[in-house]
């Protein structure tokens, strides 16, 4: 009985050992969680802020360009003979079909008078030939000829009238040569290459000297990849030469080049007519304005909220409950203190432009100070 007692009593002892025991470690566990709790309570930051805005880019549709003559025609000499006289000279203005040159008759004429004499002769020649002909005809009837004879007849017969028929045409070519004694200019404009001197020896197809179409010039110019197709074939734009300061031309766009150089740019050409008042030379810089509407608009953020990492270019956007949303987005051109964002914004979203760096799990955003 004794001894059953004493067992009670053991396992009381244990059981209050052992509740206290639980009692010390919940406690301790109640002050663990309240220090855990202390610490991940919310810590609370400031940022700066700006929202995405539509800006007028200045200078955005302008291009450097220069001014190219419209074009280049070489003048060649038609005839054969010594170049007796020449105004072609460097710098000389030229309207089409202006008598710049005259060669020397003395060739031309003795080859006209040759075909004279040819011709003559081959007229003879073939009247010989075809009564030869017409008599070996009439023999071979009466059996007093023979087939050779008779196609001998025939054979002289063609021969003499190829003949006749080339002087002919040799007379035709040399008689017009003959009136064409005078080079003339085959268009208008200025002599920029000088290829002959008066005394020179020249023949049909010698260069004589070239000309450049100055009456209307060629604005050529490089517009970017991403500009290339807002513009089109027969739109106006507006030349601005670096020479003449306070001069604005109008020209309209001839020709887009669908060829890229090695910048991704793509060659434009702009016709203008040539103003006496203010001439323009082949070389000359110009700045091109296209219209103010097609590239002056881009959508914008400062550029400190602009980040970047392994996965790309991104920005904070604070959404309604003042929560930083990371979102990934496409840049473009650097315009002053902001950057262009082509793509992943849009106008009146709110970005964070300092301070990003507070951004981590268990922070919370308390305030944003708007630039």
């Amino acid at each position: 009985m004794k001894k059953g007692k004493n067992i009670i009593i053991w396992l009381s002892s244990i059981t209050g050992i052992l509740c206290f025991i639980v009692y010390v470690l919940l406690d301790n566990k109640a002050a663990a969680d309240s220090e855990i709790k202390k610490d991940l309570s919310p810590v609370s930051y400031a940022v700066s802020a700006a929202y995405a805005t539509e800006t007028e880019v200045p200078g955005a549709s302008v291009f450097r360009g220069h001014i190219a003559a419209k074009n280049i025609v070489n003048i060649f000499s038609e005839g054969e003979g010594k170049l007796t006289s020449s105004a072609i000279l460097l710098g000389r203005k030229l309207s089409k079909g202006e008598v710049i040159g005259r060669i020397d008759k003395t060739i031309r004429t003795a080859a006209n008078q040759i075909n004279v004499l040819g011709l003559a002769k081959a007229k003879t020649d073939y009247e010989t030939a075809r009564r030869n002909a017409a008599r070996f005809e009439a023999l071979l009837k009466e059996d007093n000829a023979s087939y050779v004879e008779v196609e001998n007849a025939r054979l002289q017969l063609s021969s003499a009238e190829m003949q006749l028929k080339t002087y002919q045409q040799q007379l035709t070519i040399s008689n017009k040569e003959v009136g064409q004694l005078n080079v003339v200019s085959p268009a208008n404009g200025i002599i920029v290459e000088k290829k002959s001197n008066p005394g020179d020896y020249i023949s049909p197809g010698t260069l004589l000297g070239v000309i450049a179409e100055m009456d209307h010039v060629l604005v050529k110019v490089f517009v970017p990849e991403q500009l290339i197709t807002k513009i089109q074939v027969g739109r106006t734009v507006s030349i601005r030469p670096d020479v003449y300061v306070n001069t604005s031309l109008k020209g309209k766009i001839k020709t887009i080049i669908p060829l890229a150089n090695e910048a991704k740019a793509f060659p434009v050409e702009i016709e203008i007519p040539n103003p006496e008042t203010t001439p323009l030379m082949s070389g000359m810089n110009v700045s091109v304005h296209f219209n103010e509407d097609l590239f002056s608009k881009a959508l914008t953020i400062p550029r400190t909220a602009l980040l970047r990492d392994v996965k790309g270019n991104y920005v904070y956007v604070i959404d309604s409950r003042k929560n930083p949303l990371r979102k990934t987005v496409v840049p473009g051109r650097d315009i002053g203190t902001t950057v262009e964002i082509k793509e992943g914004l849009k106008k009146g979203d709110l970005v964070i432009s300092s301070g990003q760096g507070n951004i981590e799990p268990g922070k919370v955003l308390k305030s944003y100070t708007l630039n």
